[in-house]
């Protein structure tokens, strides 16, 4: 059994985050690599409870972007809508990926 225990985090932090959909999701992207390395640190330095909470820690980052991604594609569609100059198979388009974002966000709340 180890006698120093190293601590390990994942790497950025997602709250100031500010891009569009396609930087949301080469964030979260960008997430499960950190997460797949910091997970990789804590089965080699670290115990269960370490790859529990970086577990927690990656779900709690992936909620926040995820509801960033939610609210981009809420902001595009009603921007769609109130321009008038978008098609309705661009309408269906912007209001299927809304859905989509909203079903993905309530997936990862459960």
């Amino acid at each position: 059994m180890s006698i120093f225990k190293k601590t390990i985090t994942l790497g950025l932090d997602y709250d100031q985050f500010t891009g569009g959909i396609t930087e949301v999701n080469s964030k979260m992207k960008l997430l499960d690599a950190e997460f797949k390395l910091a997970k990789e640190e804590a089965k080699a330095y670290g115990d269960e409870s370490d790859i529990v909470r970086l577990s927690q820690e990656k779900l709690g980052e992936q909620i926040a972007l995820q509801s960033k991604k939610v609210e981009l594609s809420k902001v595009a569609y009603e921007k769609a809508v109130e321009g008038g100059k978008a098609t309705d198979k661009q309408l269906d388009r912007l209001q299927t990926n809304y859905i989509k974002n909203q079903t993905e966000l309530q997936k990862l709340n459960n």
